[in-house]
């Protein structure tokens, strides 16, 4: 019945992202939107939809935590492309939940994202930002996802595992200080020009 329930949502949810990507389209093929302002659009939509679906499953008197906990149990290897989508999206949700690190990332993200509304750089500019942003987030998810992984396998304090997780630390580190570099970067050629 869950099942059931979650497919019909979810083929919902599936049309209407497609009916929204292709007013997107439509929209920068009659020239009425630069290709900026849709993507932007995009992306905060994106970011408020995840927000609600986030604080929808963590609701405690929520049917659809239920149901959350039943998409947990139900996605598993090997199964289509969507099924695989939710399951990454509910680990999203958990890093929010969990990882303070990971909002205030978020959060930076959105003032890039607003610094490049404001100043309107090159195309350029964007997919650079946009891809330092991406390889921070995923950086620090795969940060969190290693540290729980070995704090679960083990739990009692070893010098060599503070080793390791201040290694994979120092990745984070690296590459937010590879997009702190790129904005100052994009920064300097605005006030340069």
């Amino acid at each position: 019945m869950l099942a059931n329930a979650f497919r019909q949502r979810f083929e919902i949810a599936y049309w209407i992202t497609v009916l929204i990507g292709l007013i997107g389209l439509s929209r920068l093929a009659l020239g009425v939107h630069y290709l900026t302002g849709i993507v932007s659009g995009f992306l905060v939509g994106g970011f408020w939809l995840l927000g609600f679906v986030v604080a929808e499953c963590m609701r405690p008197a929520s049917i659809s935590r239920t149901l959350c906990t039943q998409l947990m149990w139900w996605i598993m290897k090997n199964r289509s492309f969507d099924k695989r989508l939710i399951f990454a999206l509910n680990g999203l949700g958990v890093a929010w939940q969990r990882e303070s690190s990971f909002r205030i990332q978020v959060g930076m993200a959105g003032c890039a994202i607003a610094v490049l509304v404001v100043l309107r750089p090159p195309l350029v500019w964007w997919a650079v930002v946009v891809i330092s942003i991406a390889l921070v987030l995923a950086t620090e998810l795969v940060n969190s996802a290693f540290e729980a992984l070995v704090d679960h396998l083990h739990p009692e304090v070893h010098p060599e595992i503070r080793v390791i997780k201040d290694m994979v630390a120092g990745s984070v580190l690296f590459a937010a200080a590879g997009a702190g570099v790129v904005g100052l970067l994009m920064l300097a050629s605005w006030y340069w020009d």
